[in-house]
């Protein structure tokens, strides 16, 4: 249950199932009670315009695309499986992949459409949550583990806060190892949360076992020095801090 990229005859077969599901959805006469879940045929232009990009992949059985996934979720992502497949662990696979590939090039959040309750309940199994209570899109935040060489002996607490604001929207408590004037993270740092409180200029306060040792805002130089690099989007992300002091 691999994820290949999509060749042209992928590309029709999923037109064929998706305009068909969508057909029998809004059939007049059909006699399910309601139960068949509404598909993707509605983003076909965007199906299109991910396979024309090179970044629509799918899942053959017996040489047939049966399921199919592009965004990498590093956008909104689309994923489907053929109705006559679902059940059989599909989509569950192609998550599990999209998953290790997000931890493997250190992204921080992720983002699906749900257009179904069907749909929301399987992503809700990996541990997607809406942005609102009747949002479409669904966000998961990743953790990322980070080797060290020794168990962990010290704690480091990170608030980060909006501009005006007092109280943090997102605080992480990470163990880590103080080596030769660096703090050495057991996972990725960074500031990615659900909803848009991150946006715009942000701060960062850093304290090692309850002690304050660094603040400033979080874009600065100073952050910069002491361990934050820029990631995907406005986010900031570090996998060690420089001890105040420290070259």
């Amino acid at each position: 249950m691999e994820l290949v990229k999509a060749e042209q005859n992928d590309l029709a077969f999923i037109a064929s199932w998706l305009k068909a599901e969508e057909e029998t959805y809004y059939a007049p006469d059909r006699e399910d009670g309601g139960d068949i879940a509404k598909g993707f045929w509605c983003n076909w232009n965007l199906i299109e315009e991910a396979f024309t990009e090179g970044e629509l992949e799918v899942v053959r059985v017996d040489g047939a695309a049966v399921a199919f996934h592009f965004g990498q979720f590093h956008t909104p992502g689309i994923t489907e499986v053929h109705p006559q497949f679902r059940g059989k662990g599909i989509g569950t696979a192609i998550v599990e992949q999209l998953l290790t590939r997000a931890v493997a090039n250190e992204v921080r959040i992720l983002h699906v459409k749900c257009i179904s309750d069907q749909s929301e309940r399987h992503w809700s199994k990996f541990g997607f949550v809406p942005e609102t209570e009747y949002s479409e899109d669904y966000y998961k935040v990743l953790r990322h583990p980070l080797p060290l060489p020794r168990a962990p002996d010290h704690l480091i607490i990170v608030n980060f806060y909006a501009e005006y604001d007092d109280k943090p929207y997102k605080t992480v408590e990470i163990p880590c190892l103080v080596e030769n004037d660096q703090i050495l993270l057991s996972e990725l740092c960074h500031d990615a949360v659900i909803g848009s409180k991150a946006w715009g200029d942000r701060r960062v306060q850093i304290a090692l076992d309850g002690k304050v040792i660094f603040q400033d805002w979080l874009t600065s130089r100073e952050a910069e020095s002491f361990g934050f690099y820029e990631g995907r989007g406005i986010s900031r992300v570090a996998k060690q801090f420089n001890l105040p002091g420290s070259d």
